[in-house]
């Protein structure tokens, strides 16, 4: 028996949704990511409208719509200027000795079995650990963020 184009595909040979969606999706990695934000968004909604006190979690609506006044209070311009600043000179300064040091221990061996053990010791503690000893050492004020 011949088949005709217009007589559908068996079950189990016809793509099922789920495996065109899937397919479509894994096509499109940046629409995925796109997606699970915005569901992530529509819980966050729901979440705050219907199940959480509203003393502890604001609506997504309702902070996007105050983020206008929130930028007009005095100061928080200053203190976003200032925050950019801090983390301009940190990326800075990490980069360059980041840099440094990467190739001082990666192009010379002895340099390699000298500091490698320190590096991964370092990588390894927990940066909360480190966080007051930088307050201690440089201040509460923007060296110790940068630091």
């Amino acid at each position: 028996m011949s088949r005709t184009l217009d007589m559908p595909l068996p079950a189990a040979t016809a793509p099922s949704r789920w495996r065109r969606f899937r397919r479509f999706m894994l096509a499109r990695p940046g629409l995925a990511r796109l997606g699970v934000i915005a569901i992530l968004f529509v819980i966050w909604e729901i979440a705050a409208r219907f199940v959480v006190d509203p003393i502890f979690l604001s609506p997504p609506s309702v902070v996007f719509t105050q983020l206008g006044s929130v930028f007009a209070t005095p100061g928080v311009p200053g203190a976003l200027e200032i925050t950019a600043w801090e983390l301009a000179v940190a990326f800075a300064l990490s980069v360059v000795i980041g840099l440094a040091v990467g190739l001082a221990v990666g192009l010379q061996r002895f340099t390699y079995k000298s500091f490698m053990p320190i590096i991964l010791l370092l990588y390894g503690t927990p940066q909360i650990t480190i966080l007051p000893i930088f307050v201690l050492f440089f201040g509460i004020g923007p060296a110790s963020k940068v630091a």
